[in-house]
C-alpha cells in the first residue's frame, strides 16, 4: 500500500509540479480526507507539495484556534505578565455546545500565556473565549473582526470566521491554502510552536482553583504512547466538528527538510483492518510527511554561468551580442528520480527582446525563463517547474557614433522622415520651377530691352 501510494502520489507531482502553485488532484490516489496540502517551510517557503481540494472551503473546527493564537500574539506583547480574570459569561457562552474545555473556572487570573497553553494544548472553547473578550476589549466581536482583519491581511481570501474557537456556523469556513498562511504567520512568533508542540502542561493553582491542573495535547502525532506518534513531527492543531469531520496541521522536520501538513474532513473509521476506527487526520498526515521525506531532494536546477540565450546588440563597437543567464543559482524540491540533465531553461515567450540598444549592464534583468524537465522519450511531456529572470552575463559599452548614425538610420524609416523628404522634394522642385521661370521672364526682359535699344538708335 505505502509503495502504491508513492507511485500514485509521484504521478500527482507529474501533473501538478512543485512550484508555489497548486498541483491538480489525482482522484486514483488512496486519500480519503476531502482536503489536504503539504507545503515546503524551507527556502522556497509555500511551495506546493502536494495538494487536494486545497482552495475548497470548509469547516475548520478547532484549526481556527491558530488564527485565535495569531491575533493574541500580535496584540499582547507580555504573555507572561499579562493577566486575565475568567469571566462568568465566558463560560456560559459555551453550555450547551458540547464543546472541548481546558476546564477554567469563572474568576480564575491567569496569564495569557496559560490561556494560550490551554486553548493550544488541551484545545479549550473556553480558553479561547477568554482570550478574545480579553483582546478584544470586552467583546468577542470585535476580537472575531480582529481575525477576519489579519486573514485579510495574509491574502486568505476564502476565509471568514464568527467565532474564536471553531465551532461549526454558516458563516464560519476557511481553506487548506488559507489556512496555511495564518499558520505560517502565527510560526513567526517563537512562542507559538513551543506552546503547540507541547504534550503536557501542567496549570499552576491559582486563586480559584488550589490545585495544579494537568493538561494533556489533543494532538497524538505527538503523544509516543500512541500508534500516530511520527516522531519528526511538532504542533500544531487538532480539530473536529460534525461539519469539519477530523481535521489536523502538524509540522514535521528531518534531514534539513521542514514541511507543514494539512488534513480537513478526514473520516474517523478503520484503517488498517483491525475493526477499530481511526483518526484518518492524524494517519494522513503522517503518510505525506513520509512521502515527502522518502521522495522529495533540494537539487540543482540552473546556475549563473551556462547561457540559456543570445540576443542582438546594437549600437557596440566591441560585439553584436549578448549572452543570457539565469540571475541566480537555483535549487528546487523535486522528486528524487528527477535526472538534474534533464532540467533545462527555455526563455519565456514574449519576455526576451530580439535585440537590444548598447549600452548593456552585466547582471541587467533582460527577460524571464521557465524551469523545463524533459523526461527521456519521444514522446514524453515537458514538466514546467518555475521560471527565473534572466540578465546580461557581460557588460556591453556603447558609441556614441554608432547611436547617432543608428538613430539616423531609424528615422530614415519613419513615417516623419518621408513626409519631411515628400516636403523637401516640393520644396525644391517649386525653387527649381521658380528658377526656370524666374530665368525665361529675365531672359525675355533682355530681349525687349535689346529691341528697345535699336529701334532708339
Amino acid at each position: 500500500m505505502k509503495k502504491f501510494l508513492i507511485f500514485l502520489a509521484t504521478l500527482l507531482l507529474l501533473v501538478g509540479t512543485v512550484f508555489p502553485a497548486a498541483a491538480s488532484y489525482n482522484s486514483e490516489i488512496e486519500l480519503k480526507a476531502d482536503i489536504a496540502l503539504l507545503i515546503s517551510l524551507n527556502n522556497e517557503k509555500g511551495t506546493v507539495i502536494f495538494d487536494k481540494n486545497a482552495d475548497r472551503k470548509a469547516a475548520p473546527a478547532s484549526l481556527t484556534k491558530i488564527a485565535t493564537a495569531a491575533v493574541a500574539l500580535k496584540n499582547c506583547s507580555d504573555l507572561e505578565n499579562t493577566m486575565v480574570t475568567v469571566k462568568q459569561e465566558s463560560i456560559d457562552s459555551l453550555v450547551g455546545t458540547d464543546s472541548s474545555l481546558a476546564n477554567i473556572q469563572p474568576g480564575e487570573q491567569l496569564s495569557m500565556l496559560e490561556l494560550l497553553y490551554c486553548m493550544m494544548v488541551a484545545s479549550g472553547n473556553d480558553a479561547a473565549v477568554v482570550i478574545a473578550d480579553y483582546i478584544g476589549g470586552g467583546n468577542v466581536s470585535t476580537f472575531v473582526e480582529m481575525m477576519n482583519s489579519l486573514a485579510a491581511e495574509l491574502g486568505c481570501t476564502s476565509t471568514h470566521f464568527s467565532n474564536p474557537h471553531g465551532l461549526d456556523a454558516d458563516d464560519h469556513y476557511t481553506t487548506a491554502n488559507d489556512l496555511a498562511k495564518i499558520t505560517q504567520y502565527a510560526l513567526s512568533f517563537p512562542v507559538f510552536e513551543k506552546i503547540c508542540s507541547t504534550t503536557e502542561y501542567t496549570l499552576r493553582a491559582t486563586n480559584v482553583v488550589s490545585e495544579e491542573r494537568t493538561l494533556l495535547t489533543t494532538n497524538l502525532i505527538l503523544n509516543d504512547q500512541t500508534g500516530y506518534y511520527y516522531e519528526y513531527a511538532s504542533g500544531i492543531k487538532t480539530g473536529h466538528t460534525d461539519n469539519a469531520g477530523r481535521c489536523v496541521i502538524s509540522k514535521a522536520s528531518k534531514d534539513g527538510y521542514e514541511y507543514l501538513g494539512i488534513i480537513m474532513h478526514a473520516p474517523f473509521e478503520d484503517y488498517t483492518g483491525d475493526t477499530l476506527r481511526d483518526n484518518g487526520a492524524f494517519l494522513e498526515c503522517v503518510d505525506m510527511f513520509e512521502w515527502a521525506f522518502e521522495n522529495i531532494r533540494y537539487k540543482a536546477v540552473c546556475d549563473t554561468v551556462q547561457p540559456v540565450t543570445t540576443i542582438n546588440v546594437e549600437h557596440s563597437w566591441s560585439t553584436d551580442h549578448v549572452r543570457l543567464v539565469s540571475k541566480e543559482s537555483k535549487k528546487l524540491l523535486v522528486p528524487d528520480w528527477m535526472d538534474s540533465s534533464n532540467i533545462t531553461l527555455e526563455p519565456v515567450e514574449g519576455t526576451v527582446p530580439e535585440s537590444m540598444e548598447a549600452p548593456i549592464e552585466k547582471g541587467q534583468v533582460i527577460g524571464k525563463a521557465k524551469i523545463v524537465y524533459t523526461p527521456d522519450g519521444e514522446n514524453a511531456e515537458k514538466i514546467e517547474l518555475g521560471e527565473v529572470e534572466l540578465v546580461a552575463a557581460e557588460e556591453v559599452k556603447g558609441s556614441v557614433i554608432l547611436f547617432i548614425f543608428g538613430k539616423i538610420a531609424d528615422f530614415t524609416h519613419t513615417t516623419t522622415f518621408k513626409v519631411l523628404v515628400v516636403m523637401v522634394l516640393l520644396i525644391v522642385a517649386f525653387f527649381i520651377i521658380a528658377t526656370v521661370i524666374s530665368n525665361h521672364r529675365k531672359k525675355r526682359d533682355r530681349i525687349r530691352v535689346v529691341k528697345d535699344y535699336r529701334r532708339i538708335k
